[in-house]
């Protein structure tokens, strides 16, 4: 299949070239248009693979994070470990959840670049 890709300056030159086409009798549902008020380049599919892969590391970093906070506070409370004596009973588990946080953030981003 053969791509021609026209570059014009401004909306209206666009659309005139389209209504153009249609004039000609092209088939429509072959022609796109991209740019503001039209579609977008990562709606018709030019989108550069690692901003994406960022961007859907990043999301998933939001959602590990608390996740992972409370995955610590599960553990911490279901071992009753003492590891930090320092912070006492609530503190040892608010420590154990953000280092669950931490943990689940980085597991995010483990697994983004695991996937390039």
């Amino acid at each position: 299949m053969g791509y021609l890709v026209v570059v014009l300056p401004d909306r209206i030159q666009a659309e005139e070239a389209y209504l153009a086409l249609e004039g000609e009798s092209f088939p429509m549902d072959k022609i796109e248009i991209l740019g503001r008020g039209f579609k977008t380049p990562e709606e018709f599919g030019l989108v550069n693979p690692v901003l994406k892969a960022r961007k859907q590391a990043q999301r998933m970093a939001v959602w590990l994070t608390p996740f992972g906070f409370l995955g610590g506070v599960g553990f911490s409370l279901s071992t009753q470990l003492q590891t930090f004596a320092w912070a006492g009973e609530v503190g040892n588990h608010l420590v154990g959840g953000l280092l669950g946080a931490i943990g689940g953030r980085w597991a995010a981003f483990s697994l983004a670049v695991a996937r390039r």
